[in-house]
């Protein structure tokens, strides 16, 4: 899920929140943020599993992730990017605004 997300990290040069404050203590939880064109960007993924190694993957763990930013960060808007495999990121300009379309990969 890491690899999904590293577009839009890069694209919008969002910054890991190193001391991982924000989520209860033990949570493998991962947050990037950053301000772009004056809006708030808060990228939320589920981890690893400290035992495994492996992406935190499933619906348990994506709506106890969601659940615990929306208590803790209050957002006017939630995208779920969950693609169970990938998107590619386009970005394009028209009429002097950056554009953004994710495209499923195959």
């Amino acid at each position: 899920m890491q690899m999904e997300a590293l577009p839009l990290i890069n694209k919008f040069h969002l910054s890991e929140d190193i001391d991982g404050s924000l989520f209860p203590k033990g949570v493998p939880w991962v947050r990037y943020h950053g301000i772009y064109k004056e809006l708030h960007i808060n990228l939320v993924w589920t981890g690893k599993d400290s035992i495994l190694g492996v992406d935190s993957i499933g619906t348990v763990s994506a709506s106890l992730v969601t659940y615990a930013s929306i208590q803790a960060l209050k957002p006017d808007l939630i995208i779920n990017a969950g693609t169970a495999g990938g998107f590619k990121v386009s970005v394009w300009e028209w009429k002097g605004h950056n554009h953004v379309k994710l495209s499923l990969l195959d």
